[in-house]
């Protein structure tokens, strides 16, 4: 396992916890899922209830 699988996608902050959150992006076109600690977590379904 590589160290950005283990970073969060958008504050880059380690995750050392078991616990991951997963987040839907559109990049390019395309759907991708990356990896969200939780405090990113909490903001991006802050921010999609908007």
């Amino acid at each position: 396992m590589t160290s950005s699988e283990n970073q969060c996608f958008y504050c880059q902050a380690e995750m050392v916890s078991n616990i991951s959150y997963h987040a839907h992006f559109l990049s390019q076109g395309e759907h991708v899922e990356k990896q969200l600690c939780k405090d990113c977590y909490r903001d991006w379904l802050d921010g999609m209830k908007e």
